[in-house]
């Protein structure tokens, strides 16, 4: 059985990586998707992949897609290793996909984003991004 833990020890083990657009390798640069998609196969979770989206959204491709894929959990009963879909800031429609996980004293995200300071994935506070969550799931092989 996989455990929540599991899927933050694997996802913690890509902060770090570099971001790129659609990558799928954090040897060589992965996005945001590409942490879910990596993170899901470390741990054995078939997940089917595509790389011929934008960097702006479509509509609600990218809920429809994750949706497609995973068990939708409603945001008020989120815990950590759940997958977040979320706002950018600026943007009306969801394009952003990040792990919940837990640090020392505080719910943080694990995702990986270019922003102006960085183009990493990184580990950050979730207040931060928290009234930017549109939608939550969480892996089929987790109770």
């Amino acid at each position: 059985m996989i455990t929540r833990d599991d899927v933050v020890r694997e996802a913690r083990q890509l902060v770090g990586a570099e971001w790129v657009h659609q990558g799928r390798d954090p040897a060589t640069g992965i996005d945001c998707l590409g942490v879910v998609i990596c993170v899901a196969n470390k741990l054995g979770i078939p997940f089917s992949d595509r790389t011929d989206y934008g960097r702006e959204p479509v509509g609600m491709l990218l809920v429809d897609e994750i949706r497609e894929r995973l068990v939708e959990i409603p945001v008020s009963e989120i815990q950590y290793g759940d997958i977040l879909i979320l706002r950018t800031p600026g943007k009306e429609l969801p394009t952003h996909v990040a792990f919940l996980a837990k640090g020392d004293y505080e719910l943080t995200l694990i995702h990986s984003i270019q922003m102006a300071k960085s183009r990493k994935t990184v580990e950050e506070p979730y207040r931060r991004w928290q009234r930017f969550v549109t939608h939550a799931f969480k892996f089929k092989e987790i109770d």
